[in-house]
């Protein structure tokens, strides 16, 4: 009798459709176990165990940070609900800042912007430059062979 269920052996395909899950922006939890994925544990078994999946799935995470990025791009050109519309009491309408909506895609973009920065950190991390300026004080001491 042929076994159903999750696939727990890695092939090629099962491998590949993990890794497009994960460039799409899902992140494991969110669907091992579900759609004949499987299991969280077992997709990080491979990794340990599969040089080719480690390699397509670090090319993955580095998809998924690129998509974040385009993301963040979106949210900030996306104006339209910057404003909400109040009317007067004599029925006039004018528009006033919807800080609810400023405050929530600030939060969107910062959130993306930490995740692609902690999956792909030499693309969209923080770059640390040290800089020394003033002087070094240095002694060298040259010492023969013989001499003590």
């Amino acid at each position: 009798m042929a076994r159903t269920g999750r696939p727990t052996q890695y092939t090629d395909a099962v491998g590949q459709a993990v890794c497009e899950r994960i460039a799409q922006g899902e992140a494991v939890h969110q669907f091992a176990g579900t759609d004949w994925m499987p299991p969280e544990r077992t997709i990080y078994g491979w990794l340990a165990a599969h040089e080719d999946f480690q390699q397509n799935y670090a090319r993955a995470r580095e998809r998924q940070a690129d998509k974040l990025a385009a993301e963040i791009i979106e949210i900030a050109d996306d104006a339209s609900g910057d404003t909400v519309t109040r009317t007067n009491d004599d029925g006039s309408e004018y528009e006033v800042a919807n800080h609810e909506w400023i405050a929530r895609s600030r939060l969107r973009v910062d959130a993306r912007k930490w995740a692609a920065s902690k999956l792909a950190p030499k693309k969209y991390g923080d770059k640390i430059e040290a800089t020394h300026t003033g002087e070094v004080g240095l002694t060298v001491k040259i010492i023969k062979f013989g001499d003590a």
